[in-house]
C-alpha cells in the first residue's frame, strides 16, 4: 500500500502532536525516561535543562534503579603484583556488551584524565581507584558509564605513605546520592585508626576510638559492602583463631563488629578464602578447609541479619574438571584457579572463575559451563586475580 502526501503529513502531525503531548506532562515523561537504559538518558541530559534536572535528580534516579533491576554485564579483572603497577583489562559476561562502554582499560583512563595505578574497589556502579607513583596519594573516584570523576582530597591526620592500611567506598544509590570512604591506618601505637571522607561535607573526621590489633590480614585490602556496611575477612586462617578473622563496620552508627564464624568441619587446621564478595544484595564467602578429604568449594550465604553463613552450593572438582580437564590442584590441596564472581538470578546461579588463560562461567545448577574470554595474559611473578564489577550507574561524581 502506498500512502499518498497527505496521509504521510497526518501521520507526521499525529507523531507531533503524540511527541508534544509526552513532552508536555511531567508525569508522562517521567514515565517513558524510566524505561531508557543509562546510555540513552545521558545523551538525553543534553535536551533541555529541563530533562537534564529531571535525570540528574536522585529521587529519579533510584526510581530507575528499581524500575530497571541494573545487571552486572562485565568486570575488570585485575592482575595484582607485587613488583609492578596491576594490570586489567575489562571482561564481557555471557558476550552482553554493555549499552554504554565504560572506561575499560588502562589507556582508556588515562585519556580521561586520570593517571591509574590500579582498581581497589568498585561499589554500587563507582569505582576506587588510586595512584600509587602520586606523591600526594592520590585516590578517585570514578563513575565508569559517565567517565566522570572526583580527587579525593589527602589525608592530613595520618602519614598515608607510611601507615595507610586500605581505602573503602561505601555507596548506596537507593539511600543517598553522596557515598563515604573509609580510610584504615596504624598509628604509633599499632592500632588501627578509622578515619571517614563523606562526599556531602568533601572532608574527612576521626571515627571513635583507636581499634587494638587484629589479625594481620584482615584491614590490608579493600572491605565489601553490603547491607550498609563494609566487611572483611581473613583469607588464612587457622582454627585458633577463626573467630577474629571477619569483622564489619557499619558505616552509619561507626561501630566495628564481628562476623559469625562460617561452618567447618569437626577437624581442620586451616581455612583458606578463595573469594569473599557481594553481588546484587548478596554476600557471598566460597571457602575450603585443609587438610581435606575431598577437594571441592563451599558456597555460602550471609544472612541479612548476621544470625549465620548458609550453605547454598557443595561443588566438587569432578564438577569442574567439565570445565579444565587438566590439574587444577597443587600438591598442598590449594587450588591453582581463581574464583572471580558468583552471581545469581532468579533461575540461574553462575561461578566465574579464571582457569590458566580462560576466564569459564559455570552454571551452579544446571552443571554446565562456557568460556567467556580466553585470551587473559598471565604476568610473570604476578598469579593473583581479582574482579571487579561494573554497573552502569548515573550516578553523578
Amino acid at each position: 500500500m502506498v500512502l499518498h502526501s497527505s496521509e504521510n503529513q497526518k501521520i507526521n502531525s499525529e507523531i507531533s502532536s503524540s511527541l508534544i503531548a509526552v513532552i508536555s506532562n511531567p508525569d508522562l515523561l517521567r514515565g517513558v525516561l524510566l524505561c531508557l537504559s543509562v546510555k540513552s538518558l545521558l545523551v538525553f541530559k543534553s535536551v533541555s535543562k529541563q530533562w537534564c534536572h529531571l535525570i540528574s535528580d536522585f529521587d529519579f534516579i533510584k526510581e530507575h534503579l528499581v524500575h530497571r533491576r541494573p545487571s552486572v554485564p562485565g568486570f575488570y579483572l585485575q592482575q595484582l603484583s607485587p613488583w609492578e603497577d596491576p594490570e586489567f583489562e575489562f571482561i564481557f559476561l555471557e558476550g552482553n556488551i554493555p549499552s554504554s562502554l565504560p572506561l575499560r582499560t588502562q589507556a582508556d583512563f588515562s585519556n580521561g584524565g586520570l593517571t591509574v595505578s590500579g582498581i581497589e574497589q568498585s561499589c554500587n556502579g563507582l569505582l576506587l581507584l588510586c595512584c600509587y607513583s602520586s606523591i600526594d596519594g592520590k585516590y578517585y573516584i570514578c563513575n565508569p558509564s559517565t567517565k566522570r570523576y572526583s580527587v579525593l582530597p589527602k589525608d592530613i591526620k595520618s602519614s598515608w605513605e607510611l601507615s595507610i592500611c586500605s581505602v573503602s567506598l561505601a555507596f548506596d544509590p537507593l539511600k543517598s546520592p553522596h557515598y563515604k570512604v573509609v580510610c584504615i591506618w596504624r598509628n604509633e601505637n599499632d592500632n588501627f585508626v578509622i578515619e571517614i571522607y563523606c562526599s556531602r561535607t568533601a572532608s574527612w573526621r576521626l571515627s571513635g576510638n583507636p581499634v587494638a590489633a587484629a589479625p594481620y590480614d584482615v584491614f590490608y585490602k579493600s572491605g565489601v559492602f553490603w547491607n550498609g556496611s563494609l566487611h572483611w575477612m581473613s583469607t588464612n586462617c587457622d582454627s585458633s583463631n577463626s573467630s577474629e578473622s571477619s569483622v564489619y563496620f557499619d558505616v552509619d552508627r561507626e561501630q566495628l563488629r564481628r562476623m559469625p564464624v562460617p561452618p567447618a568441619p569437626e577437624k581442620w587446621y586451616r581455612r583458606v578464602v578463595e573469594y569473599f564478595g557481594e553481588c546484587k544484595g548478596k554476600l557471598h564467602l566460597i571457602q575450603n578447609y585443609l587438610p581435606s578429604t575431598t577437594t571441592s568449594l563451599d558456597v555460602l550465604e550471609m544472612d541479612v541479619d548476621y544470625r549465620c553463613w548458609t550453605l547454598k552450593y557443595h561443588v566438587t572438582l569432578d564438577q569442574l574438571s567439565i570445565i579444565h580437564p587438566h590439574d587444577i590442584v597443587d600438591d598442598q590441596g590449594l587450588f591453582k584457579f581463581s574464583v572471580l564472581l558468583i552471581e545469581e538470578e532468579k533461575d540461574s546461579s553462575k561461578l566465574v572463575v579464571l582457569i590458566q588463560e580462560r576466564v569459564v562461567s559455570f552454571d551452579l545448577k544446571k552443571f554446565e559451563s562456557k568460556i567467556i574470554h580466553g585470551t587473559i595474559q598471565r604476568y610473570p611473578g604476578s598469579p593473583w586475580f581479582k574482579a571487579h564489577q561494573y554497573i552502569e550507574s548515573l550516578a553523578f561524581v
